[in-house]
């Protein structure tokens, strides 16, 4: 039986391959990744505790080609850099790079069978991503009619919320706005709809809506008290405060 989700995939590959497993998007921020029972390096360890890899990984990382690769791509170690070396697999859905597949291999220890179990991952990470991609999107579709101003839009939302069970169990809810302030310009709507990503892909699948819009972000969840939505605000900040630049960084989360 295939694994159902992601976190499911990286612990069962690690466990076929006995090697720590990771899967990160297509801008190396964290998605999923197995337990560690083995030596890891910073660069992981890193990836772990903030959820992205920092900009100077990401640019060596760069180095070996692996936007334009289309199969499974072996990265040195570095000693100096007291990095390990890996194996990264891409993983697409026809054509689209949505992320990459690591495994830590420092001894080069994965041969050609074990590689192309990795790449099969691969595949069914695709396929997964693609599907949480799509799911995102019809959930930040239904926060949008639930938060218009027609009525006929949100009374669907509300059929589309208790029919689907997104939002988790019936009952009121909690909603946090996410904008910029001090800044001369709103941020890109593009970053907004990034940032409040990173939040949703943090909790179970529908229980956290994002809605990003030309001037400001929304999160909605079902209402668990008032530290819940504190939580939410709270992970909103620092996810936009990754992308911002340093002079950039007076950001109001408002609950």
């Amino acid at each position: 039986m295939s694994p159902a989700t992601l976190q499911e995939l990286v612990e069962d590959l690690a466990q076929q391959l006995k090697a720590p497993a990771v899967i990160e998007d297509d801008e190396l921020r964290m998605v999923a990744y197995s337990p560690h029972s083995v030596l890891i390096d910073d660069i992981r360890r890193d990836s772990i505790l903030i959820k992205h890899a920092p900009a100077a990984v990401s640019d060596w990382l760069g180095r070996f080609g692996l936007k334009a690769a289309a199969g499974p791509v072996r990265i040195p170690g570095d000693q100096a850099r007291g990095i390990l070396g890996r194996l990264c697999v891409p993983v697409s859905y026809r054509g689209a790079r949505l992320g990459y597949l690591w495994l830590i291999d420092d001894d080069g220890r994965l041969g050609s069978t074990q590689v192309r179990t990795a790449a099969r991952a691969a595949d069914q990470a695709g396929l997964l991503m693609f599907g949480d991609m799509l799911g995102e999107r019809m959930a930040s579709g239904v926060l949008a009619h639930l938060l218009s101003p027609v009525d006929e839009l949100r009374a669907d939302a509300m059929r589309h919320i208790d029919d689907s069970g997104l939002l988790g169990l019936r009952g009121p809810v909690i909603a946090v706005v996410v904008r910029t302030a001090g800044t001369p310009a709103p941020l890109p709507q593009a970053v907004l709809a990034e940032s409040l990503r990173d939040v949703t892909r943090g909790r179970s699948a529908g229980t956290v809506i994002g809605l990003a819009n030309t001037d400001h972000g929304a999160l909605v969840a079902h209402d668990q008290g008032v530290a819940a939505a504190r939580d939410l605000a709270d992970a909103a900040r620092a996810s936009l405060l990754l992308r911002l630049q340093p002079d950039d960084s007076e950001v109001s989360v408002v609950a």
